[in-house]
């Protein structure tokens, strides 16, 4: 499972490897291919600052802070959530482009879910009720990774592995919030 899909590299990535390993696993995909949805207070760069010490390390607080003066003096503006990845909002990419090329590597191993992950993820698990052996979450908000990590929670197999992408990231705060939040009540 991967949540964040973006343009494609990691599923594509891995769908190949699932096909020259000869497995026959399947890769769900889900992705808004519009960009971020919205951004909650906990995606906020001040939450390093505000958080360091209990969740973010005091390492991480003093380099975004250094990567947010750098920003603001070399382009004048402040840094956020929508501007401080270098991808932005991630909203360049298309599911019909991520589709084509998962057809051009004839990848048959992979099916993407478009949509909102509110609406998508419960929808998929009610109606497919899948195990998950691996899962990828890269979707860098608080909103995306509180979605998700109740899902890969009651169905990860005993054994499987969960990829929390931006757990130590210096630009999306709101991922390693979320799941400190997810862990101490589960």
């Amino acid at each position: 499972f991967e949540f964040g899909v973006y343009r494609g590299q990691s599923i594509i990535s891995m769908g190949i490897l699932l096909k020259r390993l000869g497995s026959n696993k399947k890769i769900y995909g889900f992705d808004s291919f519009s960009g971020f949805p919205n951004y909650h207070e906990n995606d906020s760069l001040d939450k390093f600052n505000e958080l360091s010490g209990s969740l973010f390390e005091n390492e991480i607080s003093r380099r975004i802070e250094l990567v947010t003066r750098l920003k603001k003096e070399l382009s004048n503006t402040d840094t956020s959530p929508a501007n401080i990845s270098s991808s932005g909002e991630f909203n360049d990419t298309s599911y019909d482009a991520v589709k084509s090329k998962i057809e051009l590597f004839g990848l048959d191993n992979i099916e993407l879910i478009e949509g909102d992950f509110s609406d998508t993820i419960p929808a998929f698990f009610e109606e497919k009720q899948k195990t998950i052996f691996s899962a990828n979450i890269d979707c860098d908000l608080y909103g995306g990774y509180k979605i998700c990590l109740p899902y890969i929670s009651e169905y990860l197999r005993i054994g499987g592995y969960v990829h929390l992408d931006e757990y130590y990231s210096i630009k999306f705060p709101g991922a390693r919030i979320a799941c400190e939040e997810f862990l101490s009540s589960n």
